[in-house]
């Protein structure tokens, strides 16, 4: 398949690297220099179409959804059916994922790619002058525990990961640096390479609670977009989103914000997780 690529396109391409997004900055740092051990461009055009992220070496195109990509399924679809003829592999993720779960996001990109090396971990570099200080403990595995003396409050988003610096709700640094992706909830904790647990507990979050005389409807509405849902007898939990608030609210939810832990139904593949499109 050829295509001539238009001026106006590149023009185009061009702006889109000068005004990125929150999330586009956030995924191009962990891409950029080859440290997924392939080279990704960022903002090109492929036919008619710019992609957000694309390496010819591994055919895979990293496209980033905002929440209007709910509404915008069709031209997804024939988005995607273009780029895949022209001989790329396509993987989509929701903004959130990058803000919030880079290192899921990661841990899935480098495993399309098929290379071995681990993701970078997000770790500031020590400063100029700076002496050499004792390397933070490392948590190698996830065991369940009732009780630990020491704990760490995660969001949702943070507790899907594989390697990570996280600081426990005491101040004190660990490394994360799990053989796979894991998805936490509280009973689950940290076992540190010098013996000691720090259990994990959810975050509270600010969160849409949805009620109304037939959630089992509402219910299939919101799993038919991929939304991670927390669900009770009498109410949905959800995270916010305003396209999601806004269908609900047409098909007649009553719907309150809400600050509340968040431990959403886990889907039936993956790592306990509801994904969006990239799965």
């Amino acid at each position: 398949m050829t295509y001539k690529v238009k001026k106006r396109q590149r023009d185009r391409a061009r702006e889109l690297r000068s005004n990125m997004t929150e999330a586009e900055k956030k995924l191009w740092t962990a891409l950029r220099r080859q440290q997924l051990g392939v080279k990704f461009r960022r903002q090109v055009a492929v036919g008619p179409y710019i992609v957000d992220f694309l390496s010819y070496e591994a055919k895979l195109v990293i496209e980033l959804d905002g929440g209007q990509h709910a509404n915008a399924v069709e031209y997804d679809e024939k988005r995607n059916r273009f780029i895949e003829a022209a001989g790329f592999e396509v993987m989509r993720f929701w903004n959130n994922d990058a803000l919030e779960n880079l290192e899921g996001v990661l841990q899935m990109i480098t495993k399309k790619i098929g290379k071995t090396e681990k993701p970078p971990l997000l770790t500031s570099p020590r400063k100029r002058g700076e002496g050499r200080a004792k390397p933070p403990p490392r948590a190698i595995t996830v065991t369940h525990a009732h009780s630990t003396s020491e704990t760490v409050t995660l969001t949702y988003g943070d507790r899907f990961l594989r390697r990570k610096l996280l600081t426990s709700d005491s101040g004190e640094e660990f490394i994360v640096d799990l053989p796979e992706t894991v998805s936490l909830n509280t009973g689950d904790a940290f076992k540190l390479d010098d013996g000691r647990l720090i259990g994990v507990l959810p975050a509270l979050e600010n969160l849409l609670e949805i009620t109304g005389p037939d959630l089992t409807r509402l219910a299939w509405h919101i799993g038919n977009r991929h939304t991670p849902c927390q669900i009770e007898p009498d109410r949905l939990l959800i995270q916010h989103d305003h396209v999601m608030h806004d269908m609900l609210a047409k098909l007649g939810a009553n719907l309150a914000e809400v600050t509340e832990a968040f431990t959403p139904e886990g889907g039936a593949y993956g790592h306990g997780r509801t994904h969006g499109h990239a799965h």
